[in-house]
């Protein structure tokens, strides 16, 4: 009959070959035990050993790391204005809808009178001894006067010839 006991002479570590723990998925990450250390395993390495491995490795890639570096540096200095434009044109382009579309929806009374209070801003803009100056009471009326969207759009120019619309 089999018997379950290990045969004599006969380690017990020998009935488990195959085991996981051979496999080098023990305790201790897989190391060897130490050499005469009755199957004691190594100890776990220290954080400094983990900083001297990183060290290592910038010294031994640096020079790759530099370029890398450098490489993305110029890349973003040559995609910059593309990129820029596109988000620029984007943004426009949505401020300039929504300005339309409020202007649609103004009835012709509200238009006229907004029109009106355009002209006399602009009569009196001509009396004034300085045009380019603005007090903060000037400035604020100076921004009601025409913005329909609330957004601070007053109109926009659109350029057909070089497919431009800008916001004012």
């Amino acid at each position: 009959m089999g018997c379950l006991a290990p045969e004599a002479g006969r380690s017990l570590a020998g009935a488990f070959r195959g085991n996981v723990l051979d496999q080098g998925f023990g305790l201790a990450g897989g190391r060897e035990p130490a050499a005469g250390g009755g199957g004691a395993h190594a100890p776990l390495p220290s954080l400094y050993d983990g900083r001297e491995r990183l060290m290592r490795w910038i010294k031994k890639n640096l020079t790759t790391v530099l370029l890398m570096v450098v490489l993305l540096a110029g890349l973003s200095l040559l995609l910059y204005p593309t990129v820029s434009d596109y988000w620029n044109s984007f943004h426009q382009s949505r401020a300039i809808a929504s300005y339309a579309e409020s202007v649609a929806q103004i009835d012709d009374d509200t238009y006229e009178k907004m029109w009106d209070q355009a002209v006399k801003y602009n009569k009196k803009l001509k009396k004034r001894s300085n045009h380019w100056f603005m007090t903060k009471k000037q400035e604020k009326n100076y921004n009601e006067i025409l913005n329909i969207s609330g957004t601070g759009i007053m109109g926009y120019v659109e350029i057909p010839k070089i497919k431009v619309s800008l916001p004012i």
